[in-house]
């Protein structure tokens, strides 16, 4: 099941991101529970009897075109990773649409071939072989 994020989710959400990379030290669930109560960005988790299994935000940046969001997946490796992704970018382009959204756009690393694999799944496509001096590519999904 897919809900918008709430603050109360931050250390459950701080959790995943800590499973899943070394965060910056200030990723803590009091800074996450701001961000997700301070905007207007789109929070999704993806939540199970045994609590959340990932989360998504889908969210403007000063740099992106009008109409267009960046996005970032955090799911787990396991045996639901790709239903949890499948579940969360579904209820995230909803909320995207609802928003008047018309591109979304990743960043992912170079060497991460299952988030490339992810969103292509997804229908993403390749904006740029790489984002100069980043060590990321970029994927752009229209809406």
């Amino acid at each position: 099941m897919t809900r918008r994020a709430r603050p109360f989710d931050a250390a459950a959400m701080a959790a995943i991101v800590g499973q899943l990379a070394q965060p910056e030290p200030d990723f803590t669930p009091g800074f996450l529970r701001g961000w997700i109560a301070g905007t207007g960005d789109i929070w999704v988790v993806a939540e199970v009897d045994t609590g959340i299994e990932g989360f998504q935000w889908c969210g403007s940046a000063t740099h992106m075109p009008p109409h267009t969001c960046e996005i970032a997946t955090f799911v787990p490796p396991g045996r639901h990773d790709l239903q949890v992704g499948s579940a969360l970018f579904d209820a995230t382009r909803h909320a995207a649409r609802e928003l008047e959204l018309r591109w979304i756009v990743a960043r992912t690393a170079i060497g991460n071939e299952g988030a490339h694999i992810y969103y292509r799944s997804r229908g993403f496509e390749d904006a740029s072989e790489v984002a100069p001096g980043t060590g990321q590519s970029v994927l752009i999904h229209r809406l």
